[in-house]
């Protein structure tokens, strides 16, 4: 209860957010982050309170993970040490985003020949 109130005053600061900048806040990619990281979390209680699925839950508790994550990495930008880690590993990502997606589309075809030897 005590985080759904905590979350519940980070949305109504995002939306207060959203109505100031306008269209400019749907562009910067960190509110995308804020805006997904609060329903993602709301559909973890929802589906944690209503279903008996451990691993719709776990897998929606990973991606919450991940990105609260990448929530802290936007606020250690603040500090000058970590600041151009931080810059540096988005970029790092940004120029490797082409031969990530192969190397998603590989592991993904493994996954599908283990599935099919293991379980039919």
């Amino acid at each position: 209860m005590i985080c759904l109130i905590i979350l519940g005053y980070f949305g109504s600061y995002e939306l207060r957010s959203a109505y100031k900048q306008g269209k400019n806040y749907i562009n910067e990619i960190w509110n995308f982050i804020d805006f997904l990281l609060i329903v993602l979390y709301i559909l973890l209680s929802t589906l944690f309170l209503f279903t008996d699925s451990i691993k719709v839950t776990k897998i929606m508790n990973c991606i919450i993970a991940i990105m609260a994550f990448i929530k802290l990495c936007f606020f250690m930008r603040i500090y000058d040490g970590f600041s151009f880690l931080v810059q540096m590993m988005l970029g790092v990502f940004l120029d490797l985003k082409y031969f990530l997606a192969f190397y998603m589309l590989v592991l993904i075809l493994f996954s599908e020949l283990f599935w099919i030897l293991s379980f039919r």
